[in-house]
């Protein structure tokens, strides 16, 4: 037990805290972007604390009864004793609210009282350290405990070097470290080998398979262990069910049409499919949220709870969907939402790129493309035509467009019995060049940060919602173990 003594430690709070979590575990999602286990100055609050995010996690009761198989050799707890305990005291009618508050708040001020403890020493015993660089030190130890994040670091060029031999190191232990690799969409990790820290924008013209590109990036990584949360801001849990279930279908070598999902017209064999689809997706590490939250800083919130939920499995959250930025609202410093365009998706891009850099995800946001592209007669994208492109173009690490031949050259079937300028059978000629870019969707990195610009072509299947490779074929379920 910490020291009761100490002004900067409240061991009832935490234990009243805990005893409300427990009354009530709907509260508990809600405060783990607040609070973290080692918030707690009491260890074994801190444990049961993250006993009870594991028990959240799986969607499990966290109470007295549930916890107490966990620590019933735990002699700190009493054998369990001392669960009952929290929630039996009368502290927990408090508001579980403001008890989280201050326990975070305790917890900034006793790391700034152990930084000015570190600085008193240095000021005495480290002559040859700058008074500047001690001040600085606790000015900063200052600001990361308001702020609730990190201290800042400051890197010498020889520590540069080492992190990129500790990168080095990473890899060669687990080469699935160097970054995200996606199991049905291999051209997607051509062009940016994508990596946690970075923000990415997906754009394009309504019809090119927005949607349904980053659904299936999202499972393939997710085929692949990579653990990730997807936020869908413009269809009903339904309509995004049907896509995912069709995606996933097609994934498993057992084609559903999209429509037919929709309609509920499937045979007996059908509903079997369903059963063996739904098994296998049941392991699949990644959560959805449709629809979607309305304000940015929702998306960071919810990100931060999540994140803090696979940490208590023992996981990390290594990727972050948002279906589209477009959707999102933001404030200003003053709490005022932000109604001008401009205005607006700058204060969302700069929120979603902190969030990818404060949380170490790689994140990937949607973006409409301007209308002008349809006035011109190469539609291919350009970066100018990303609405609000400026900041967008300056915030992203990565900007893709998607661009889909087949669906422009559809609009220009010709008529029965015309002909082209050289008197060639109009509807033959079209067929020919329908045929070359059916099913085909082009990725194009117009901007990369890390790593080259450049197009490689997928396949994309409307009717099953899915993207694949180009030479993807169905899984060997014996060999992908997340699909047995």
């Amino acid at each position: 037990m910490s020291n009761a003594s100490d002004r900067l430690v409240n061991t009832t709070a935490e234990a009243a805290l805990l005893g409300g979590l427990m009354l009530d575990n709907e509260l508990i999602v809600g405060i783990s972007d607040r609070v973290k286990p080692e918030d707690f100055a009491d260890d074994l609050h801190g444990r049961i604390f993250t006993a009870m995010l594991r028990f959240r996690s799986k969607g499990m009761r966290a109470d007295s009864v549930t916890l107490r198989p966990l620590f019933a050799t735990d002699a700190d707890a009493r054998y369990g004793d001392y669960l009952g305990d929290l929630v039996e005291a009368p502290a927990v009618r408090s508001a579980v609210d403001g008890l989280a508050d201050q326990i975070a708040d305790l917890s900034g001020r006793r790391d700034v009282r152990q930084t000015l403890e570190d600085a008193r020493r240095s000021i005495q015993d480290d002559l040859d350290v700058p008074i500047d660089a001690i001040t600085g030190t606790v000015e900063t130890a200052g600001w990361a405990a308001a702020a609730r994040k990190p201290v800042d670091v400051l890197y010498g060029a020889d520590d540069l070097v080492g992190l990129v031999r500790e990168r080095g190191k990473r890899i060669r232990e687990n080469p699935d470290k160097a970054s995200l690799r996606n199991a049905l969409v291999e051209e997607f990790d051509d062009l940016l080998n994508l990596e946690r820290g970075t923000y990415n924008i997906l754009a394009a013209r309504p019809g090119m398979g927005k949607t349904s590109l980053v659904s299936s990036i999202a499972h393939g990584f997710a085929i692949n262990g990579h653990a990730g949360l997807g936020f869908n801001h413009e269809m009903s849990a339904e309509q995004m069910a049907i896509r995912t279930t069709a995606d996933l279908a097609h994934a498993m070598g057992s084609k559903i049409e999209h429509e037919k999902l929709k309609k509920g017209e499937l045979a007996d064999g059908g509903w079997q499919i369903l059963d063996e689809v739904e098994k296998r997706a049941a392991v699949l590490p990644i959560k959805w949220l449709t629809p979607g939250v309305v304000d940015v800083k929702r998306v960071y919130s919810l990100t931060a709870q999540h994140k803090a939920m696979l940490a208590a499995e023992g996981r990390e959250l290594e990727f972050v969907i948002v279906d589209y930025l477009g959707l999102l609202g933001a404030h200003s410093a003053d709490g005022r939402p932000l109604t001008k365009g401009y205005d607006r998706v700058s204060a969302v891009s700069r929120m979603l790129k902190n969030l990818a850099a404060d949380h170490n995800v790689a994140l990937i946001a949607l973006a409409q493309l301007s209308r002008q592209v349809e006035q011109r007669q190469n539609k291919r994208p350009m970066m100018s035509d990303l609405r609000e492109s400026g900041d967008l173009e300056q915030d992203a690490d990565s900007v893709m467009f998607l661009y889909r031949e087949e669906y422009y050259l559809e609009q220009e079937r010709p008529k029965p019995g015309e002909q082209t300028p050289d008197k060639k059978n109009a509807f033959e000629e079209w067929e020919n060049e329908m045929f070359a870019v059916r099913n085909k969707l082009d990725l194009i990195v117009s901007k990369n940060r890390h790593g080259r610009v450049g197009t490689r072509t997928c396949q994309f299947w409307p009717e099953y919602s899915a993207c694949r490779s180009g030479g993807f074929n169905q899984f060997d379920v014996d060999a992908d173990p997340l699909l047995i």
